[in-house]
């Protein structure tokens, strides 16, 4: 993809383009071959740090390739338990800003691979935007702004840092959102 590198990786907050001061975004996405069965893919992710229990579904704006919303839970960074076959839900690409609203039963693992463990809502620590595939991306970009938790009651969580990774090399910014 061809973010611009900053001092700490890759920067994914950019200016806005949709009324928002900024938004996060990965540009000039472009994928390789398939590695063995793993397809490329590079994804943009924030991390979380609240009980998301009281949270009856979650809502973000988007303009970009068709991707994959994904969350992850706390203790599963390292795949132990789904083996990397995390809840997730597809998303059809949109060349408008477009608001997906994601109830948490359409999030699912896919079948026939990984370890089955039930999602926990409270002890999600990451959500994430993954392009996945081979060759041409179109668009190659993804933007993606106003990330929401409806329902959610606590207020007190810390800002959560916005981190790009590819299936070929890790990057982070030290950006806020």
């Amino acid at each position: 993809y061809g973010n611009t590198e900053g001092e700490y990786g890759s920067i994914v907050v950019l200016e806005g383009d949709n009324c928002s001061k900024y938004m996060a975004g990965i540009v000039g996405v472009t994928m390789g071959k398939k590695n063995g069965d793993v397809a490329p893919y590079v994804d943009l992710g924030t991390n979380i740090k609240a009980d998301l229990s009281s949270c009856t579904q979650i809502s973000y704006d988007y303009k970009g390739a068709a991707h994959r919303f994904i969350v992850t839970m706390m203790g599963d960074d390292d795949g132990k338990m789904t083996g990397y076959n995390n809840h997730r839900k597809a998303v059809p690409v949109s060349y408008t800003w477009t608001t997906e609203t994601v109830q948490w039963t359409e999030l699912v693992q896919e079948p026939y691979w990984g370890t089955t463990a039930a999602l926990d809502k409270t002890i999600i620590n990451a959500f994430r935007w993954e392009i996945s595939g081979e060759g041409i991306v179109t668009p190659n970009y993804l933007y993606v702004d106003n990330v929401r938790c409806v329902g959610y009651e606590k207020q007190t969580a810390s800002s959560s840092s916005v981190e790009s990774s590819s299936s070929s090399n890790v990057v982070s910014s030290s950006s806020e959102v």
